[in-house]
């Protein structure tokens, strides 16, 4: 008995002589609080910088341009969550969570498909217009952000990450053009606000295997 469990120890000790010690992962969290933090920050600091619409205080009256920023930022902070618990590989179990920024959008992209058919508007040219840059602006820091710290992670379903990580940092940039930006028409909010956010989904989610990859 004494030699059958010397042995299993040896044994144990030899097949970890090789292994480095692992920092276990932090909980997720504490992976989205820091970036949640810093993307508002940076969110406010550009809404400072290219100046609030001169009519936000009338516009906190609309109820529909209320529900409308309530609506994003609750689909940017599901998909914050989501995108931190898909850096573990089974998500602790938790999926569901899946469900809640996707239903959010799907609602969100079904208003703007009924008010592209209810309101009457022009076709927009589409050119480099200057809310195109905006949203670049807005955009850019929390998408290098977001990457890093899904990249930290091991995430077993690439394409959800890419997805989650899209709606993260799209609907927090398109907050932040709807409330420095004047033009409510829906022609430009779906060309100059949402296309570039739109695009640059479609680029992630076609490269989030190689991105996301171990």
């Amino acid at each position: 008995m004494g030699d059958a469990k010397q042995n299993t120890e040896g044994l144990i000790a030899s097949l970890s002589d090789d292994l480095s010690e692992v920092k276990p992962m932090s909980h997720p969290i504490r992976r989205v609080a820091l970036w949640a933090v810093l993307t508002a920050l940076y969110t406010l600091l550009m809404v400072a910088f290219f100046v609030i619409r001169p009519d936000f205080s009338i516009k906190l009256h609309d109820p529909n341009y209320v529900f409308e920023l309530m609506h994003i930022i609750a689909i940017s902070i599901s998909a914050m969550f989501c995108s931190a618990w898909l850096c573990v590989p089974d998500m602790r179990g938790q999926k569901w969570m899946l469900a809640v920024p996707t239903t959010l959008f799907a609602v969100f992209t079904l208003q703007i498909i009924l008010r592209t058919t209810m309101e009457i508007h022009d076709v927009p040219r589409l050119y480099l217009h200057h809310c195109v840059t905006d949203s670049v602006v807005f955009g850019i820091i929390p998408l290098c952000m977001i990457l890093f710290l899904s990249i930290k992670g091991k995430t077993t379903h690439p394409f959800a990450m890419s997805f989650m990580n899209a709606l993260a940092v799209g609907s927090m940039g398109y907050l932040g053009l709807r409330v420095v930006c004047m033009s409510d028409e829906i022609g430009h909010l779906y060309a100059y606000h949402l296309l570039p956010y739109i695009l640059f989904g479609i680029v992630i989610s076609m490269v989030g295997r190689r991105i996301y990859r171990w």
